[in-house]
């Protein structure tokens, strides 16, 4: 049986012969978005089964080398920052597929040319326009006498083409014109007046949820006053809607937005830190901004303490859509941070009775506070989460110690991408430390997410609560990340019913209990998310009446 080894954005810095089993059957190899972009050499001679490569936005000091170039179907070297032409083996099949495109090739002589033009290599257009130079250079006799130029023949049809041509562009200059005024003039495409377009259209005049000063509201009040014109959006209208739109002078960007038509940004409103996920819709078909648009009325919803909550949405540029969080990337941790920070500092701190007694109140208030949005989500949608729970999407505010479940990437649609390329496909999420949360049915089947398997998910965080390390620990420390995953999987799809066991220094006792509850192999046999909560209130009880008390509720925001 042949293999496929599929890595995707992951930190890659060689690939070496004693990197492999020997023996190994790998066939294919795909290598993408690698981070950071440190460039990396491929080694590849222990891969005597090799017939597909494929790397692509990562960068390569060299071409590759293997043991058997004949054997080579495909190479795809796909923006991987090579600006000299490789030397391609002449043990390559004629019939090779290879493909070198977005690399910026230099200096190109008419050997690699010749190389370009007879193993059909796919390059950029730009390279291909320096063999066609370079080919016309070569073509010129330098002795050869100049041709004398023809002679000029007036066309009396030239002048009424050209005029033809002059009166056309004009119409369309002028119904542009024309278009762009009924736009920009409301009384001139809705009968009832510049009033009932007001009313009728989605102006971006409205406060978001966030507490604001008096100042702020005054000034807020005037910003009203002053606009004549509503910002055309394809957000539905005030009825139809459970969120409010912010002005875009209101909310300014913490560094310039990247080129990319989809993604987070970094942002501040009325002084507060705030995450945008914007969204360029002209880029987008319709089913796709709709799609968006749904998520976002979903997410509004979702009001609760330990869920990040939708501030609004705002209309950042004249394409870019934004949906506005209560999520400062600066201040906010993810819970592996914040878990390893609290592990350090249990070493570092005295062994004293009340210091233990307050970290302990700490976990539990993660606890506590996890498992109950989980549950919420699941009471309020009426289905499982929209996408994988892992600790990588719960966030801590060290301000408060108050824990937040980040709803953000169900923004994020996946559904027009095959399954295989799919973010949440686990076989592209080895050394991702992501494959632990994925419940056994997901990987043997394919099912798709259930309310069981967000419980699966839940017994995972919590653990890493419990401990304050990853599932399967030493696996990683032991073997890496890619290796661990790989036994991780096969763990879960093993056929025999042995418990899984991923935090083995979880001490007895009614957590230890939970967690395994959570993590059983058969969905029927774990509990509700509601059920983990009432456990866990009955397990872990919170001293209120203690000096220390850890925050759950909302969080401060400062002016």
């Amino acid at each position: 049986m042949k293999y496929t080894s599929a890595l995707n954005r992951v930190s890659v810095s060689s690939c070496r012969p004693q990197d492999f089993v020997h023996g190994n059957q790998i066939a294919h190899i795909v290598v993408a978005n690698c981070k950071p972009p440190t460039a990396m050499t491929m080694d590849l001679t222990e891969l005597f089964e090799l017939t597909h490569i494929d790397v692509h936005n990562c960068t390569l000091n060299e071409f590759p080398s293997w043991s058997t170039p004949s054997a080579v179907q495909s190479i795809k070297l796909v923006n991987i920052g090579l600006t000299t032409f490789p030397s391609i083996p002449p043990q390559l099949a004629p019939n090779t597929f290879i493909d070198l495109t977005q690399n910026p090739f230099a200096l190109l002589t008419s050997s690699h040319c010749d190389t370009i033009r007879s193993r059909n290599i796919s390059v950029d257009a730009a390279v291909t326009a320096q063999c066609l130079f370079s080919s016309s250079v070569l073509g010129l006799s330098p002795t050869s006498p100049p041709s004398p130029p023809e002679e000029a023949h007036t066309n009396p049809w030239n002048s009424v083409f050209t005029f033809i041509m002059i009166l056309v562009v004009s119409a369309l200059m002028g119904a542009f014109v024309m278009h762009r005024r009924r736009l920009l003039t409301p009384t001139s495409r809705t009968p009832g007046g510049t009033d009932d377009y007001l009313t009728s259209t989605t102006p971006i005049m409205e406060t978001g949820s966030l507490p604001l000063s008096t100042d702020q509201l005054m000034m807020l009040s005037k910003a009203k006053d002053d606009i004549s014109e509503p910002i055309l959006t394809p957000f539905p209208p005030r009825a139809g809607r459970s969120y409010k739109l912010l002005p875009p002078k209101d909310v300014k960007l913490a560094a310039r937005p990247p080129k990319a038509p989809i993604g987070q940004l970094s942002a501040h409103y009325h002084n507060t830190h705030v995450t945008l996920y914007r969204l360029d819709y002209r880029d987008y078909d319709q089913p796709r901004i709709d799609s968006f648009l749904h998520t976002v009325e979903v997410l509004a919803t979702l009001k609760h303490p330990n869920i990040t909550r939708l501030v609004g949405a705002t209309k950042l540029s004249g394409v870019s859509i934004c949906a506005v969080f209560d999520h400062s990337p600066t201040t906010d941790l993810g819970l592996p941070s914040f878990l390893f920070q609290t592990a350090d500092s249990s070493i570092l701190l005295p062994l004293h009775p009340k210091t233990h007694a307050a970290l302990h109140r700490r976990m539990r208030t993660l606890a506590v506070g996890v498992a109950d949005a989980i549950a919420f989500i699941h009471a309020t949608t009426n289905g499982p989460m929209t996408r994988r729970l892992t600790s990588a999407t719960v966030s801590v505010r060290p301000s408060d110690g108050s824990v937040r479940v980040n709803p953000m990437s169900w923004i994020d649609d996946d559904t027009t991408t095959d399954d295989k390329t799919n973010s949440n496909h686990p076989m592209v999420s080895f050394g991702s430390f992501v494959l632990a949360s994925v419940a056994p049915e997901c990987l043997t089947d394919s099912s798709s997410s259930t309310q069981s398997s967000d419980v699966f998910a839940l017994g995972i965080v919590l653990g890493e609560i419990a401990t304050c390390g990853r599932p399967f620990a030493s696996w990683y420390k032991d073997m890496g990340a890619v290796a661990a995953d790989a036994r991780i999987h096969a763990v879960y799809t093993d056929a025999s019913n042995d418990p899984i066991k991923p935090f083995p220094t979880v001490p007895p006792g009614p957590i230890a209990d939970l967690i395994a509850a959570c993590l059983d192999r058969d969905p029927s046999k774990r509990p509700t998310a509601a059920v983990v909560v009432a456990s866990l209130h009955l397990a872990c009880p919170v001293e209120t009446n203690d000096e220390d008390e850890e925050s759950s509720g909302t969080v401060a925001v400062e002016e």
